[in-house]
């Protein structure tokens, strides 16, 4: 940004002409502001979307689990009361496939 102060302008200049400079000077102080903002703005909703993609990265696969993990686990759990024969476990890697 420009550091050139309103008190900085040359002392021989009419006051139309002070004013004149001074509107420049804040047009060009203006057009500043405004690029830094849309950078800004384009760096929060890049911020937005990296947040929104870690919580799915979190919580679909809790879902998924939630849902498809529950039978897996009955399934384990009822041929292991039935007992640990070799035809069990064939069973079970075979109902897994």
């Amino acid at each position: 940004m420009s550091n050139k102060k309103i008190n900085d302008l040359p002392k021989n200049l009419s006051q139309d002409d002070k004013l004149n400079l001074i509107l420049k000077q804040q047009a060009s102080l203006q057009e500043e502001v405004s690029a830094l903002r849309k950078r800004l703005s384009r760096y929060f909703i890049w911020i937005y979307v990296g947040a929104t993609i870690k919580i799915l990265l979190i919580v679909v696969p809790l879902i998924l689990a939630a849902v498809y993990l529950p039978p897996l686990i009955s399934d384990f759990i009822n041929s292991w009361q039935n007992g640990t024969g070799a035809g069990n476990w064939t069973q079970i890697l075979n109902s897994w496939r």
